[in-house]
């Protein structure tokens, strides 16, 4: 909603209009078949294309007081959230799927999971 009543100020260019003008039919096309089953899966790459709009206008325009400070809220709440996957992650991935050729992993027996070597 922002961006969009800010449109003056931040959709000056060709690619942040065409971006976000392609952002917003795609999250309204997905919105209108999500009740369908399976077809939410199209709220997740329309929204991260909006995610990147949004961010590509606080680069290129000026930045409004409170936007400043924005990015210092940012900050831990991504790496929080890094740490958070990579310890998701640890109980899935194995030392085959860091160290070995996915060519090659079949035929060798399945690793523990990274989680055990921290247990």
């Amino acid at each position: 909603m922002y961006l969009f009543l800010k449109r003056k100020k931040y959709l000056n260019d060709d690619i942040a209009r065409s971006l976000f003008s392609f952002g917003v039919l795609f999250l309204a096309a997905a919105n209108f078949v999500v009740t369908i089953p399976s077809m939410g899966r199209f709220q997740f790459v329309a929204l991260p294309i909006i995610a990147i709009v949004f961010l590509y206008c606080i680069q290129k325009g000026e930045k409004d007081g409170w936007l400043k400070y924005l990015n210092y809220l940012f900050i831990p709440v991504t790496i929080f959230y890094l740490i958070v996957e990579i310890r998701i992650g640890f109980d899935f991935i194995g030392l085959n799927s860091i160290f070995l050729n996915p060519m090659i992993a079949p035929f060798f027996p399945d690793s523990p999971a990274l989680i055990e070597f921290f247990k």
